[in-house]
């Protein structure tokens, strides 16, 4: 699903202009003209020069209102007995004793609408944290293993070589990993 594109300077440099799309296809930034393409959890492609922004765990999360009708797993392989909602109709969530093989009920391909469906109580969603930790204050999603994760994702900047020399190319990719890095690994109070 294609959106408008929105330009809106960034607070770092006035004179700086962005220009945004969203897209749920694989860009090609060589190809397309595009200066960076980012993405969260790509295939490699090593014929594209890319730089790895941020890494984050990924944990499962419910709603108090699927725990309290559902019960909450007690181990990683519990999760194979509960609703799920992944990105595939089959995965592998990756815990540190071993990877856990899940059947969703729910199969989406956007993190944003899992988070949705989580909330709404339809199954457990593996899910980076900072997407659910307003969820989390507002009591609207918890996680179901504790600190324990299931598996990473990296966001990732994939660009044209001959653009990343540009000052501005690489400014912003320095503030996105600044960005990154300054992401809570964990909410307060969880």
């Amino acid at each position: 699903d294609h959106r408008d594109l929105h330009s809106f300077p960034t607070r770092r440099s006035s004179d700086l202009r962005l220009e945004l799309m969203v897209t749920e296809r694989a860009v090609e930034p060589a190809r397309e003209g595009v200066d960076v393409a980012l993405l969260l959890d790509p295939k490699p492609d090593p014929a594209v020069r890319s730089r790895i922004l941020g890494r984050f765990e990924l944990y499962p999360v419910a709603s108090p209102r699927f725990i309290a009708r559902q019960g909450r797993p007690e181990e990683p392989d519990d999760l194979e007995r509960f609703r799920c909602i992944g990105t595939l109709p089959e995965e592998r969530w990756h815990f540190a004793g071993g990877p856990v093989s899940v059947r969703p009920v729910l199969a989406v391909n956007r993190w944003e609408v899992a988070r949705e469906a989580a909330v709404a109580g339809i199954g457990i969603a593996r899910l980076p944290v900072f997407l659910w930790h307003s969820d989390y204050e507002r009591s609207e999603l918890l996680p179901v293993l504790g600190q324990e994760p299931a598996g990473a994702s990296e966001a990732v900047a994939r660009f044209r070589p001959s653009r990343y020399a540009h000052p501005a190319v690489r400014a912003f990719l320095e503030q996105l990993s600044t960005t990154f890095a300054a992401l809570e690994p964990w909410p307060r109070g969880a």
